[in-house]
């Protein structure tokens, strides 16, 4: 009994204050003890430990003991860490227990509980949490990476991010990791701008990409956008690379597709190039299945091969693909083809001589067709004849 009414002295003479630490979650709790009107010198053993209510209410983190705490001439100071854990914003009361000599008896606890307060420096601060991995959260005690924002925002409201005392000619800065750090530049009427910095300030800011106040893209490039979308690339660059994508078809399919997907479009594989409407025949498809052209409704090929010969066989003027061309006797030719011939060519030939000849062409199998140049007369004269030859490849 005797000592449990020296500790409810205690209890009526008790004074607390507590004061957060900025760098750490330890904060030091202070208070004075005195025993029948004078200050109490000794040691103690004294527990701690944080609750959500001043009477009852529910025990908030761990029991903190701290055995054989000095008292000099009644100040009791001690440095508390529970953690950043309980101090969600919630109010908290400190729960004190004690016992002297230190190791015997029974723990007393003193009343009231004392509330844990705001120190001045920190009220600016609420709503701000900081979890023992030094994880920033702000609207939310649970942050997942090193700073983490949450806030309820209703229709027509979006975050923003905001400087004020700039000059007025120079862009706002975000920047984000040391230098160099992917930076964004605006100004309140002018262009967003993203990249990289050295510094804070044009002469170190290396642009990746612009959008100017019309909605204009610009990649790689520090002027306007000269159009919706522009890109720039250095000479030794490509200024744009597609990949992926499937075979370009009539039906559907590209890598890059230029217009309306379900109507009028040109389509871009990593080979061919369409132009469609929505399924029906393509009137342009070049290098189609590997290296023909192919235009109109009708899918016309292009010209597989062509060239124009002189009297005496040589080559006036052909395609890249005539290999040669030979004038075994008069009137005849033989025009070879690099990849030889098919039965399915169309061949057609004509002469660039006034006299009445004629010009056949036909294939003779192999790599060569064979054209033939033949006086009209009775009987017919093979004769040397300045001609051209054209070749489709259906």
């Amino acid at each position: 009994m005797r000592c449990a009414a020296v500790w409810i002295a205690f209890v009526l003479l008790i004074g607390t204050q507590c004061a957060a630490q900025t760098t750490t979650t330890t904060f030091t709790y202070q208070g004075t003890l005195a025993w029948q009107g004078s200050p109490f010198t000794g040691t103690a053993d004294v527990q701690f430990e944080l609750y959500d209510a001043v009477n009852g209410g529910n025990q908030i983190g761990p029991t903190l003991v701290l055995t054989s705490l000095d008292i000099d001439n009644g100040l009791m100071q001690a440095d508390l860490d529970f953690g950043a854990a309980p101090f969600d914003g919630t109010s908290m009361w400190l729960d004190i227990q004690v016992r002297t000599p230190p190791g015997a008896g029974v723990y007393i606890r003193l009343t009231p509980r004392q509330a844990i307060t705001s120190a001045p420096f920190s009220i600016q601060t609420r709503g701000i949490f900081v979890d023992e991995f030094n994880q920033i959260g702000i609207g939310t005690t649970s942050p997942e990476m090193t700073l983490e924002v949450h806030r309820n925002i209703g229709p027509g409201s979006t975050p923003r991010i905001g400087t004020t005392g700039v000059f007025s000619s120079r862009p706002y800065w975000l920047t984000m990791g040391l230098n160099p750090a992917p930076t964004i530049a605006w100004n309140p009427t002018s262009t967003l701008r993203f990249g990289t910095s050295d510094y804070a300030n044009s002469a170190g800011f290396n642009e990746l990409f612009s959008i100017d106040p019309a909605g204009s893209v610009g990649f790689g490039t520090t002027a306007s956008p000269s159009s919706h979308i522009a890109v720039h690339a250095d000479t030794e660059d490509h200024a744009i690379v597609a990949t992926g994508g499937t075979d370009t078809s009539i039906s559907g399919g590209g890598t890059l597709v230029l217009g309306d997907v379900m109507g009028p479009n040109v389509s871009l594989d990593s080979n061919e190039i369409m132009a469609r409407n929505a399924g029906a025949a393509a009137t342009l498809y070049l290098n189609a299945d590997g290296g023909e052209i192919r235009f109109g409704v009708q899918r016309t090929s292009s010209v597989f091969a062509y060239c124009r010969i002189a009297p005496n066989g040589a080559v006036v003027s052909s395609s890249a693909n005539i290999a040669s061309v030979t004038h075994p006797s008069d009137g005849v030719y033989n025009i070879y083809v690099d990849g030889g011939v098919q039965q399915s060519d169309i061949i057609i030939a004509t002469s660039h001589s006034s006299s009445m000849v004629i010009v056949r062409a036909y294939s003779s199998g192999g790599s060569s067709y064979k054209v033939r140049v033949d006086k009209l007369s009775t009987p017919s004269t093979s004769i040397d004849g300045e001609f051209s030859l054209v070749v489709f490849r259906p």
